[in-house]
């Protein structure tokens, strides 16, 4: 059975075997037995909506370094993703808005384990939720 876990401007459905913590920084949900992180920060712009300029700006780091954004839509949330690996880690980023909520969502595993948690990542990210009105 799947578990409601969020923040102030989001939530998820988490599949069993799955938890969510909050610590001072962001929301992190992984796999009891998992290779990987899934964290989550959000922020509210205030006085007007988050634009996909701010969603690129955002992302601008990587796409420098050679990243390539792509557009996505998940649950009640639209943006951006991208992928990119280091030596030590893979990693998934996603810069997600709705209104005038900005939502970072990041997954990082070893990189020998990167595609492990895939279909795990992509339904919890498909049933993201906001009470936030769309812009």
């Amino acid at each position: 059975m799947a578990t409601l876990f969020g923040g102030t401007h989001w939530r998820v459905r988490l599949p069993a075997g799955w938890r969510g913590e909050h610590d001072d920084t962001c929301a992190t949900v992984a796999a009891d037995s998992g290779v990987g992180a899934l964290q989550f920060s959000s922020a509210r712009k205030e006085g007007r909506p988050v634009t996909d300029d701010d969603l690129r700006d955002f992302a601008a780091e990587h796409v420098e370094a050679g990243a390539r954004l792509a557009e996505v839509s998940l649950g009640d949330f639209t943006g951006y993703h991208l992928h990119f690996g280091t030596e030590d880690a893979s990693w998934r980023n996603w810069y997600l808005r709705r209104g005038s909520v900005a939502l970072f969502v990041a997954y990082n595993c070893e990189p020998s384990q990167r595609g492990v948690e895939v279909r795990e990542i992509r339904t919890i990210l498909a049933s993201l939720a906001s009470d936030e009105p769309a812009a």
